[in-house]
């Protein structure tokens, strides 16, 4: 009897002995290594969208912080240059279109302009967003001695569409070919049926047909057989240069493709 008391006393020593251990040890802290915490920029909400386009046009979505959540091709000649945007998702914007500008350098895809373009309901991380990207476009062309003029299109020359405005389609023209000016430049004073502005620019020796991408900015130039120009009517009422003013009376009624000799 008594050593069974001895016995149960031994075990219940233990078992104290043990409560008291497992009472003043410490909680195990979870393994912070061991959690993973990825974040998929792809699935950010999109905020805004910008296009950079010469010959080629590629679209850049960002989200609230200017973060890159993909870049797709907008036009056949993108989809030629581009592959993939696994190297620009999750890079600030500054940084993808200093990247992209380079591509089309490699790509000799870059012409004597680009531009870039907001979307319409695009919003903006900061108020100088849109500038920097141009002056980063602008400065990696010159870091490369690319000649070529980097033009920004703002919201507020956007119609409802994303179709930028006569004006700024003319002056990506002259930046395409180098000019301030030209003596001659006639042409459509909104975008045809497909989107383009087609315009026949003359200045000295140069003379040619041309298209802007409403969308995108992207400049093209045609042949003069091309069957778009024959559906435009000539409108030099408010084009530069003397031979323009010259010409206007000629060519209020004119049936002629763009850019069609008129009687002098």
């Amino acid at each position: 009897m008594r050593s069974t008391k001895k016995l149960l006393a031994l075990l219940l020593a233990v078992t104290m002995v043990f409560g008291l251990l497992a009472c003043g040890k410490e909680p195990t802290e979870p393994d912070e290594t061991s959690i993973e915490t990825t974040f998929d920029i792809t699935k950010a909400p999109v905020t805004g969208q910008i296009i950079i386009s010469s010959t080629a046009a590629l679209t850049i979505s960002y989200e609230a912080s200017g973060l890159v959540t993909g870049v797709k091709p907008s036009n056949d000649e993108g989809v030629a240059m581009f592959n993939s945007d696994t190297d620009y998702v999750g890079n600030s914007c500054v940084d993808v279109v200093a990247d992209l500008v380079d591509k089309f350098i490699q790509d000799k895809a870059l012409t004597k302009s680009l531009v870039i373009k907001p979307v319409p309901g695009s919003s903006m991380p900061n108020g100088n967003f849109l500038n920097t990207l141009v002056s980063t476009a602008q400065a990696t062309a010159d870091d490369a001695l690319i000649t070529t003029t980097v033009t920004l299109v703002p919201l507020n020359k956007l119609d409802a569409y994303g179709f930028i405005d006569t004006e700024s389609a003319k002056s990506v023209v002259l930046a395409y070919l180098g000019l301030e000016k030209a003596t001659t430049f006639a042409g459509s004073s909104a975008p045809d049926s497909q989107g383009y502005y087609l315009f026949y620019l003359e200045e000295g020796d140069l003379k040619g047909h041309y298209s802007v991408d409403a969308t995108t900015g992207a400049v093209a130039e045609l042949d003069a057989d091309d069957p778009r120009l024959w559906e435009e009517e000539i409108d030099l009422g408010d084009e530069m240069g003397d031979e323009a003013d010259r010409n206007a009376e000629d060519s209020k009624n004119a049936e002629t493709p763009i850019g069609a000799e008129i009687p002098g």
